[in-house]
């Protein structure tokens, strides 16, 4: 697995990797993020979406991913005009 797959403790001014594990346990890296921030450090919790996650699970190749994420965008796309949550901005 890539490291967009895994769960990441980031410290927010140096954006350095702290901390890294697989999604399924990403309690660890809330666990170690909280264990940071009671020394007075800064840090985020990056974890991949579903969108990722699947395309890293199939195995997905660039064109297959690419291909994927464009279908996403479209079928979100189709639903904004007569969505009744859709807020045009």
């Amino acid at each position: 697995m890539n490291n967009s797959s895994k769960a990441q403790v980031i410290e927010k001014q140096t954006q350095e990797v702290l901390f890294e594990c697989e999604v399924s346990e990403i309690e660890k890296a809330y666990k170690y993020a909280s264990d940071m921030e009671a020394i007075d450090l800064e840090v985020e919790v990056r974890a991949p979406g579903l969108p990722q996650t699947l395309i890293d699970q199939l195995g997905m190749d660039e064109a297959q991913s690419h291909k994927y994420r464009q279908s996403l965008k479209e079928e979100i796309e189709s639903h904004e005009d007569d969505s009744c949550c859709y807020k045009n901005k």
